[in-house]
């Protein structure tokens, strides 16, 4: 008899040995904060506190990075996402750790502007100006106090500021077109508009729109308002922007984006609000500051400030606050 034949498999072939992978050194706290600084300019909130947490894990007793205040670009973010209690504690703790620091007391003057809290809010911007006295925001904090006048019913004050800008400059076109949007004079406000973009340059007039945007005095969804501006931090001062930026709680998880509770970010009052504009929270950041110094509006006429939120390229050369 004959034995079963066996059939043998061919060897197998060698794999070549994987390389043992290196041990690579954990990202920098600096490249962290700039990551974030990126993500908070693609209005990438979430995506940047998750940065900034990282930052903060690695170096725990670490608040100034080059060009920004960790406790301020936070508070930034957490404008982005409307979370104005969280932000508020945030740019408080950065005005704690810089008292001179313009960006992070122009974005608590900002927070009581977002929040309907005019009164508050003038008086704020008003304790500013001796800082910016000479410099590039100084213009736009005028421009600021005025509105709230406007915005609080007090035609008086608003007119009494109204009379003291330079003809054709940001500050006397906007206030005059703020000043006709509250009166609902939806078609001259229209010319207006038209005008004004004629003669300012796009990053000012961004800038200046913002604050009518955020005042409920423009629409934020209608394309003519669209200023597709980096805002609500971004500007750099050097800017009117400042340098630092907020943060989140050490060890925190970053929240994710929900409607805003009352009393969290409160709207301004109907009664302080365009009967045309619509109430929804803008697509866009605030005019918030992200770097020092703070958001700042690009330079167009002489009675115009030069551009910064409230980072790296700022909003006007948008309030650093102005420069995210």
């Amino acid at each position: 008899t004959t034995a079963p034949s066996q059939t043998t498999s061919p060897p197998p072939t060698p794999q070549p040995s994987k390389p043992s992978s290196p041990n690579l050194p954990p990202i920098s706290a600096n490249t962290l904060v700039a990551s974030a600084v990126t993500a908070y300019e693609n209005q990438k909130f979430t995506q940047a506190l998750e940065y900034l947490r990282k930052a903060q894990t690695q170096d725990p007793e670490r608040i100034l990075y080059p060009g920004h205040n960790l406790h301020n670009l936070k508070g930034a973010c957490y404008v982005g996402l409307r979370l104005f209690n969280h932000a508020r504690t945030e740019f408080q703790a950065a005005a704690k750790a810089q008292a001179d620091d313009f960006d992070p007391l122009f974005n608590l003057a900002e927070l009581d502007f977002l929040q309907g809290q005019y009164p508050a809010a003038a008086e704020a911007f008003s304790k500013l100006q001796p800082l910016e006295k000479g410099r590039l925001y100084y213009d736009f904090l005028q421009y600021k106090i005025a509105l709230c006048h406007l915005l609080n019913d007090d035609d008086k004050g608003f007119q009494a500021h109204l009379e003291t800008q330079l003809p054709q400059s940001a500050n006397e076109l906007f206030l005059t077109l703020a000043d006709t949007l509250k009166r609902n004079e939806s078609e001259q406000a229209e010319v207006l508009m038209t005008a004004i973009r004629e003669k300012i340059d796009p990053r000012t007039f961004s800038l200046y729109q913002d604050s009518l945007i955020e005042g409920g005095l423009l629409d934020p969804t209608n394309p003519k308002h669209d200023s597709s501006s980096p805002t609500l931090g971004t500007p750099e001062r050097v800017p009117l922007t400042a340098a630092h930026s907020p943060s989140l709680p050490t060890g925190g998880t970053p929240p994710q984006p929900k409607p805003a509770s009352p009393t969290d970010a409160s709207p301004p009052s109907n009664s302080n609000r365009n009967s045309n504009a619509n109430p929804s929270p803008k697509t866009q950041a605030p005019s918030i500051n992200t770097t020092s110094p703070p958001l700042t509006p690009p330079a167009t006429q002489p009675a115009t400030p030069a551009k910064p939120i409230n980072p790296s390229t700022n909003q006007p050369t948008n309030p650093k606050t102005a420069s995210p």
